[in-house]
């Protein structure tokens, strides 16, 4: 009997496509070093699987055509179910660093860094009794399964921040840092429940944003 085998009506599947670049420029000037990193990222995620993950004995007692996903019809008496998570996004990030090596006791770092990201995600069940009731409601074809759609989330933030090192000894450091950090995220996104709805929701939006002040001393 081999444990590691699992009864289901579909195969899982998934997919992912990922870019990634980053771009570093150092440069020396005396007893300074200046230095910028760049980086993007983008990608696309999908993950599909049998919903109730089993290959039920269920049977309706006649044929009937429903979704089983986004781009399957059947007709058939047996129930199949499946779900599918799908995400998009890409990320900008920025940071700029002063580095001193004065030679003596003292020396600091100081800089800025910047984010900016946005991606949509769903996530989607197709099961007959959902389109078979919704149907028989006369109900939109969205409104045929259910999904949470999220269209538009977004996040900017920015941070300055610096450090300071004083040398006692060659075994003893003392470091005084501070970072101020400002963040915002928004998004839009709703739930279509179609037992639930009769009618298809409008998107909810949403927006918050941070500030926050941190500090570090070590010796």
């Amino acid at each position: 009997r081999n444990l590691r085998k699992v009864a289901a009506d579909t195969d899982p599947t998934y997919t992912a496509d990922q870019l990634f670049g980053t771009l570093e420029i150092s440069h020396k000037f005396g007893s300074y070093t200046f230095e910028s990193v760049t980086a993007y990222t983008d990608g696309e995620t999908e993950a599909n699987i049998d919903y109730d993950n089993s290959a039920l004995p269920f049977r309706f007692t006649s044929p009937g055509t429903y979704n089983v996903d986004r781009d399957t019809t059947v007709t058939t008496n047996e129930l199949l179910t499946t779900d599918s998570f799908t995400s998009s996004g890409e990320t900008w990030t920025q940071e700029f660093r002063l580095l001193s090596n004065l030679g003596g006791k003292f020396d600091f770092t100081v800089g800025a860094f910047g984010l900016w990201s946005d991606g949509e995600s769903a996530y989607e069940i197709w099961h007959p009794s959902i389109e078979f009731f919704m149907r028989q409601r006369n109900r939109p074809q969205e409104a045929w399964h259910f999904s949470v759609q999220t269209p538009e989330a977004t996040t900017d933030a920015w941070a300055l921040f610096g450090e300071t090192y004083y040398r006692f000894s060659d075994e003893t450091r003392l470091t005084v840092g501070a970072r101020f950090t400002d963040e915002e995220k928004s998004i839009r996104t709703r739930t279509v429940l179609p037992i639930f709805t009769p009618v298809i929701p409008p998107y909810s939006e949403g927006e918050r944003s941070w500030s926050q002040w941190t500090g570090k001393i070590a010796l």
